[in-house]
C-alpha cells in the first residue's frame, strides 16, 4: 500500500514537472520568438519583402539554435537564451553594408540576402571570440565588476523591460505612450489592460512561490487575458480585422510558412575584400556582446541565487553564437528575465531551453499566424511584470542593505542605462565606483604602524646594559610599516616620521605595499631631500619587485643621504641603527669583553670568580662562518658569547639560509635547547671572529654535585637571562603582529 502511494506521488510529481517544463518553454519560447521578430524588423526594416522574409527566417532559426545549444552547454539548468538587443545597432550597420559599399550586385533581393549572410558571419566570428575568452578564462574579469554596477545594470534592464512592455501596447507611435496618445481610448485601454494584467502576474507569482501549482500561474493568466479580450471583442461585435486595424493585436506578420534561406549566390558573389567599413561595427558588436554576456551571467547568479563559472558561461555563449551565426542570426545570450519567469513557473530544467528553441523553429514551418491573434497588452504585461520585479528588487528591496554611496552608484547606472544604453551605463557605474573606492581607500592609513627604537628592536639578542641604553636613546629611531597601494590621495602620510623632532633614523618597511604611483614617488623624493637637509638616515627596505621596479624607473635610491648603507630588510636597518647608538655610548662592539664571572657578579650582586667557574667551562674559538651548533645535533650544551657575534640560521627549500636571531657578546645561546633536551632546531654560525665559553649538561651536573652554592647562583643567573629573553621574545611577537 505504501509502495503504491509512493509510486503515485512520484508519478504526480513527475507530471507536475513535465507540465511546468512544457508550459514554461511555451511561454518563454513565445517571448523569445517575439524578441527575434522585433530584432529582425529593426535590422532589416529597409529590406524587400523577400529579404525581410529571409531576415526573419535567420533570426528565428538563429534564436532556436542558440536556445538549444545554451540549454545543453550552460552551467545553469533552465537557462533561456535570447537575441541580444544591445548589439542591434551594430547589426543595423552590418546589414546596410550592401547598400553603402561598392561592389555588391544590383539585385536588391540578393543584396538583402547578403545582409543576412553578413549578420550571420559577424555572429559566427563573435561566437569564436567568446569561446576563446572562455577557454583562456578571460570571463573571470566579470568578477571584478562591483556589485552596484551589476545591481544597477539589472535595475536598468528591469526598467527597459517595463517601458518596453508598455511601449508594445502603443501601435500608433514609437516608444512609451505619451499623454496625447492616451487621449485615444484604444491606446489608453491597452496601456491600462497591460498594467492591470502585469500587476496580477506580479501578485499571483509572489503568492504561488513554492506551491506545486506555481507553474500554472503565468499560462492561466495569459489564457485569461487573451481569451477575455477575444470574448469581449466578440461580444462588442468587432472582428479580427477591426482589432488589427486599431493596433490591439501583434503583427501583421507574413502568412503561411516563412522559411526563406539565402541562396548560394549570396555567399559566392559577396565582395568579401570590400568589407573593411564594417570592421568597426564588428569590433563594437564583439565588445558589447561580451560585456552583455558577462553581465547576464553575473545578473543570473544574483536573480537565481546561484553560483556560475563565468568562463564556462562565456564558452557556452560562444558555442551558442557559433550555431546562431551558422543559421544567420544575431548574437544571443543569457535572458535573465525569461529564465527568471521560467523558474517561477517551475521550469528549472534544460528541457525548457529546448522547448523554447522548438517554439522558435516551429514558426518557420507553421507560420506566424498564431501570433496575429495575440493581444499586444498580453505580451507587454509579461515584460512589465518581469521588469517591475527586477526593478523593485534592486531599488526597493535593497534600499536598507547598501550604504548611501553604493545606492547612488546603483541609481547612476540605472539612469545611464535608461538614458544612454547598457554599455554606457556599465561604464558610468565603473567610473563612479572607482572614484568611490579611491576616496574610501585614501582613509586607510598608508603607515600601518610607526614605532620608535624605544619600543621596537631588531632580532639581535643584546646584554641587559645595551638594552637599557637603547631604551634611553632609541627614540631617535622610527620604523614605519607601510601597507596597501601608495597613490596621490594617501602618500602624504609618508612624511609623518620626518616631521617629528629628534629623529635620526627613519626606516620604511615596504613589505605590505602592493604598488605606488608617480605622486608617491614625488613624496619619497621630498623625504630624501628632508633627510639630507636634516641629516637623517632614511632607508627603504623589504621592497617588493613591483615597487623596486618603479623606484628604479624613477631613479630613486633606497638609502639617504648618499653614502648611507643600504639594507634589504628592516631588521638589518634596525640593527645598524642600534649599533650606531651603542657605539656612541661605548657599548656594543666598542665595549671591552666581559667575562662570565663578571657578568654573573653584576647581575646577581654576589661575588663570582673565574676560579669558581673554570672547572666547568670549555673555551671555544671560531673564525667567521664557523659553526657553533648544527641543526639536528644533540642539544647537550650552552655557550656564553665572550667576544664576537653569532646568528641562528635555518635552511630554506632552495638551499639558502635565513637569519632568525643574532646574539652578541655578553649573552648566552643554546640554554633552552639544553634544558629541554632533544636536538637543535637551527644552526648557529659565527658572524666574525668569536670567543665563547661552552657549558655542557655534564658540567652543570658536576657543578650541582660538587658546588651546590655555585650551581644555585648559576641557575638564578640563567633565570634572569631567560626572563629578559622571554620579554624580548614577547616584544618581537608584538612587533610582528603590529
Amino acid at each position: 500500500m505504501a509502495g503504491d502511494v509512493a509510486v503515485a506521488t512520484g508519478v504526480e510529481a513527475g507530471t507536475h514537472r513535465a507540465g511546468a517544463t512544457i508550459a514554461a518553454g511555451l511561454v518563454v519560447g513565445l517571448m523569445t520568438a517575439i524578441n527575434a521578430l522585433a530584432v529582425a524588423g529593426l535590422v532589416f526594416h529597409d529590406a524587400t519583402p523577400l529579404g525581410l522574409r529571409a531576415g526573419i527566417s535567420a533570426m528565428l532559426l538563429g534564436a532556436a539554435a542558440a536556445a538549444v545549444v545554451m540549454a545543453f552547454a550552460s552551467g545553469y539548468a533552465g537557462l533561456i537564451a535570447s537575441p541580444m538587443t544591445t548589439t542591434a545597432v551594430g547589426y543595423v550597420i552590418i546589414a546596410t553594408l550592401p547598400d553603402r559599399v561598392p561592389g555588391f550586385p544590383l539585385d536588391p533581393a540578393l543584396r538583402a540576402q547578403m545582409a543576412v549572410v553578413l549578420c550571420g558571419a559577424v555572429s559566427l566570428v563573435s561566437g569564436v571570440a567568446f569561446t576563446l575568452m572562455g577557454r583562456f578564462r578571460l570571463g573571470s574579469l566579470a568578477r571584478f565588476l562591483p556589485y552596484p554596477v551589476i545591481s544597477g545594470f539589472n535595475a536598468g534592464a528591469g526598467w527597459l523591460f517595463l517601458i518596453g512592455g508598455v511601449a508594445l501596447t502603443n501601435a500608433h507611435s514609437v516608444g512609451v505612450p505619451k499623454m496625447v496618445d492616451l487621449e485615444d481610448p484604444a491606446t489608453f485601454a491597452q496601456a491600462a489592460a497591460c498594467v492591470a494584467l502585469a500587476a496580477a502576474m506580479v501578485v499571483a507569482t509572489r503568492v504561488a512561490v513554492g506551491r506545486a501549482w506555481a507553474w500554472t500561474v503565468m499560462p492561466v493568466l495569459l489564457v485569461c487575458g487573451i481569451g477575455g479580450f477575444h470574448l469581449l471583442r466578440a461580444g462588442l461585435g468587432y472582428d479580427i480585422s477591426y482589432a488589427v486595424a486599431h493596433g490591439w493585436l501583434l503583427g501583421p506578420f507574413p502568412e503561411g510558412h516563412i522559411w526563406e534561406a539565402p541562396t548560394a549566390a549570396a555567399v559566392t558573389q559577396m565582395p568579401w575584400g570590400s568589407l573593411a567599413r564594417g570592421s568597426g561595427a564588428l569590433v563594437s558588436i564583439i565588445l558589447v556582446g561580451a560585456t552583455t554576456l558577462l553581465m547576464g551571467a553575473t545578473g543570473l547568479e544574483i536573480e537565481m541565487r546561484t553560483s556560475l563559472d563565468v568562463n564556462r558561461e562565456m564558452w557556452a555563449g560562444g558555442l551558442a553564437n557559433i550555431a546562431a551565426g551558422l543559421a544567420g542570426g544575431v548574437i544571443a545570450g543569457h535572458a535573465v528575465g525569461s529564465t527568471e519567469l521560467a523558474d517561477r513557473m517551475g521550469g528549472r530544467h534544460r528541457a525548457v531551453g529546448i522547448v523554447t528553441g522548438l517554439v522558435c523553429a516551429s514558426l518557420l514551418v507553421l507560420g506566424t499566424g498564431v501570433l496575429n491573434v495575440i493581444p499586444r497588452f498580453a505580451v507587454g504585461a509579461m515584460l512589465v511584470s518581469i521588469g517591475a520585479q527586477r526593478l523593485i528588487g534592486r531599488i526597493w528591496t535593497e534600499r536598507g542593505q547598501l550604504p548611501w554611496h553604493e545606492r547612488g552608484a546603483v541609481f547612476l547606472v540605472l539612469l545611464a542605462v535608461v538614458t544612454f544604453g547598457y554599455v554606457q551605463g556599465v561604464a558610468a557605474g565603473l567610473a563612479l565606483t572607482l572614484v568611490i573606492f579611491a576616496w574610501n581607500y585614501r582613509r586607510i592609513p598608508v603607515v600601518r604602524s610607526m614605532a620608535s627604537g624605544q619600543t621596537i628592536r631588531s632580532s639581535v639578542v643584546r646584554p641587559h646594559a645595551e638594552q637599557q641604553e637603547l631604551a634611553r636613546h632609541g627614540g631617535t629611531v622610527r620604523l614605519c610599516r607601510l601597507q596597501g597601494y601608495l597613490f596621490f590621495l594617501n602618500a602624504t602620510g609618508l612624511l609623518r616620521p620626518m616631521q617629528e623632532p629628534g629623529v635620526r633614523f627613519v626606516i620604511l618597511d615596504f613589505a605590505g605595499v602592493t604598488g605606488l604611483d608617480t605622486s608617491a614617488c614625488l613624496i619619497l623624493r621630498r623625504m630624501a631631500q628632508l633627510a639630507e637637509d636634516q641629516r637623517v638616515a632614511l632607508w627603504l627596505t623589504d621592497l617588493p619587485p613591483v615597487v623596486a621596479k618603479v623606484l628604479d624607473r624613477q631613479d630613486l635610491p633606497v638609502a639617504y643621504p648618499p653614502g648611507t648603507p643600504r639594507f634589504a630588510y628592516a631588521d638589518e636597518a634596525l640593527q645598524h641603527a642600534e649599533d650606531v647608538l651603542l657605539a656612541e655610548a661605548g657599548l656594543g662592539a666598542a665595549a671591552p669583553p666581559v667575562a662570565l664571572s663578571d657578568l654573573m657578579t653584576e647581575t646577581l650582586k654576589r661575588p663570582v670568580t673565574d676560579a669558581m667557574l673554570a672547572p666547568y667551562l670549555e673555551r671555544v674559538t671560531l673564525e667567521e662562518g664557523g659553526v657553533m651548533m648544527r641543526k639536528n645535533d644533540p642539544a647537550d650544551a650552552m655557550y656564553y658569547i665572550e667576544e664576537g657575534t653569532v646568528s641562528a640560521r635555518i635552511e630554506r627549500a632552495d638551499g639558502t639560509s635565513m637569519r632568525v636571531r643574532t646574539t652578541t657578546a655578553g649573552t648566552i645561546v643554546g640554554e633552552l635547547g639544553m634544558f629541554v633536551g632533544g636536538r637543535r632546531t637551527a644552526s648557529v654560525v659565527a658572524e666574525g671572529p668569536c670567543v665563547a665559553q661552552r657549558i655542557s649538561s655534564d658540567a652543570i651536573a658536576r657543578m650541582e654535585r660538587d658546588d651546590p652554592h655555585l650551581a644555585n647562583l648559576f641557575h638564578r643567573f640563567l633565570t634572569t637571562l631567560l626572563a629578559d629573553k622571554l620579554a624580548d621574545n614577547s616584544r618581537m611577537f608584538e612587533q610582528m603582529r603590529a
